[in-house]
């Protein structure tokens, strides 16, 4: 009894001390802590929400999430349109990109002001010059009106005036102007005039305008193959996509002029911040060839410096980087 009361008193104390310690801890090493006993465990999960703020993240991460940003090779919360350049097709207005905050305190940059297929001019940003190979892009999506296709999302090697060139990876949503597959998103590794197929992939409930999505693709450089998620549901599994070259380029945009869609948490690296690949998708992915409309690359400078993440390794070595077994919980591989 006498011991248990003085247990009791050194509580607090405890606690207090271990909440430092987390808070000067990489996930990584605070997933390790976890494993050692119930109480470090519950203590870290229940100071979890202060510990984020004090490092000025949404609240509402999981630990897992602060472990994928913090190995990211690049990582942007989107909380700003700071660092991301317009264009880089400047003949015509670009969309209009505006940073906000949603349910609460959740940062999105937010889309519109499409040119209605007349030309590429959103925003881009140069994530490395030597070029990345990340094992996992991963980012949430906004869909204000599911009527009109937007949230562009791509991927490429190079950057040209009229827009990018050598796409690795495209994303988009296709409204109700396509002849097939509405009201769903789609991916492409590659481009069409290689003859590269696109995948429609549509949640098996009808998207809902203004839910957040949380988008994840898995990318084997070395089998060039891709795995796509949604929600943590998969609707690709081993697709092939254009690994020849490295991503130096990121690129955002609308291209309907009526369209709004909102990006937040863009990821690049070797970690997924989302629980993945517990299941597969009632309805797999369709395939369609043809351009996915609206992609700015065609086949065929100096970068700006960008933050966030450690420089990437060699560009022929892949950058997978192994996630703790204390934090992968379903995570897929």
């Amino acid at each position: 009894g006498a011991m248990a009361k003085c247990h009791n008193q050194h509580f607090p104390l405890i606690r207090e001390i271990l909440e430092l310690v987390l808070d000067a801890l990489p996930a990584s090493d605070v997933g390790r802590l976890m494993v050692t006993s119930c109480h470090a465990r519950k203590t870290a999960d229940e100071c979890l929400p202060d510990i984020l703020l004090r490092r000025g993240v949404c609240s509402r991460w999981s630990w897992r999430q602060v472990h994928a940003a913090e190995v990211a090779l690049f990582f942007d919360t989107l909380g700003s349109a700071a660092g991301w350049t317009p264009g880089p097709n400047r003949q015509s207005t670009c969309n209009s990109l505006a940073g906000t905050y949603l349910d609460g305190w959740e940062p999105w940059l937010c889309f519109s002001g499409g040119t209605d297929w007349q030309g590429f001019q959103g925003g881009y940003c140069c994530v490395s010059e030597a070029g990345i190979r990340p094992a996992w892009i991963a980012f949430r999506v906004r869909i204000m009106t599911p009527a009109l296709s937007g949230a562009n999302l791509a991927l490429a090697a190079r950057q040209r005036t009229w827009g990018l060139a050598d796409p690795v990876l495209t994303f988009n949503y296709r409204g109700d102007e396509h002849s097939q597959y509405q009201r769903c998103f789609s991916v492409q590794g590659g481009v069409a005039q290689y003859g590269d197929v696109s995948y429609a992939c549509r949640p098996e409930a009808a998207i809902e305008a203004g839910r957040a999505y949380d988008v994840a693709v898995h990318l084997d450089w070395d089998q060039a193959e891709m795995s796509v998620f949604i929600d943590g549901v998969a609707y690709v599994r081993k697709a092939a996509f254009r690994s020849t070259a490295p991503v130096r380029y990121v690129a955002l945009y609308n291209w309907r002029s009526l369209s709004r869609t909102a990006f937040s948490e863009l990821v690049l690296g070797g970690s997924c911040p989302f629980k993945v690949g517990e299941r597969d998708a009632a309805t797999p992915a369709g395939q369609f060839a043809g351009s996915m409309g609206g992609s700015p690359h065609r086949t065929s400078s100096r970068c700006c410096a960008r933050r966030n993440g450690p420089t990437s390794g060699p560009p022929g070595v892949s950058s997978m980087l192994p996630v703790p077994p204390y934090l992968r919980g379903g995570l897929y591989l």
